[in-house]
């Protein structure tokens, strides 16, 4: 994406970037893995709605590709929107991208309760 902004942008696109991935992770681990979770068919539930995965190395896998994946739709949401949208309407729909649409998504496509 830096490469179809203007020079004086470039650094104001890498920290939309680390922002973005900042709070899409936070957003995801502590509304969304809650909700990407078994539960009914529409979407998960989870009692604490916060990670632990404590010393299981498979779920700490699972949450770091989850995390990816999360950072990756966050980042691509950013591309249409450079130089033409302020920070903190990006960052609003980045909080809704991570915590909510997402997740649900997740669910009805890895869980075994989902669509």
């Amino acid at each position: 994406e830096a490469g179809v902004v203007r020079t004086k942008n470039i650094r104001s696109i890498l920290l939309k970037h680390l922002l973005a991935m900042a709070v899409s992770v936070m957003c995801f681990f502590f509304v969304g893995d809650g909700l990407s979770n078994d539960g009914n068919l529409v979407v998960g539930y989870r009692d604490d709605f916060a990670l632990r995965f404590g010393d299981n190395p498979d779920k700490m896998f699972h949450a770091a590709y989850r995390a990816a994946m999360i950072i990756g739709v966050a980042t691509l949401a950013s591309g249409p929107i450079a130089e033409r949208g302020r920070l903190v309407v990006y960052l609003g729909c980045v909080v809704v991208l991570s915590g909510l649409v997402v997740p649900i998504a997740m669910h009805w496509v890895w869980t075994s309760g989902g669509l």
